[in-house]
């Protein structure tokens, strides 16, 4: 969370894609969904702050996520 904080993204994705792999913290999805959007992996985004809310049910910032997600959504290309 600090990487990513400082700017630090090429860190943050790094130490944030090993806690999702050892399933060790929850907000690494959504800290993981922030990298990937901002480098303009949409669907990376959308799985990582899908997988983000599916683990936090009911959590605060739930409303916020989800307008996120959408927002990420809405990047992908839509299938004819």
């Amino acid at each position: 969370m600090a990487n990513f904080n400082l700017g630090r993204m090429k860190e943050a994705e790094l130490s944030a894609t090993r806690a999702v792999a050892a399933d060790q913290f929850p907000r690494a999805h959504y800290i993981l969904g922030h990298i990937l959007a901002a480098r303009g992996d949409y669907r990376g985004a959308v799985e990582h702050l899908s997988k983000y809310l599916d683990l936090m049910v009911g959590t605060a910032d739930a409303a916020r996520v989800r307008a996120e997600l959408q927002e990420a959504r809405s990047h992908i290309p839509q299938l004819p």
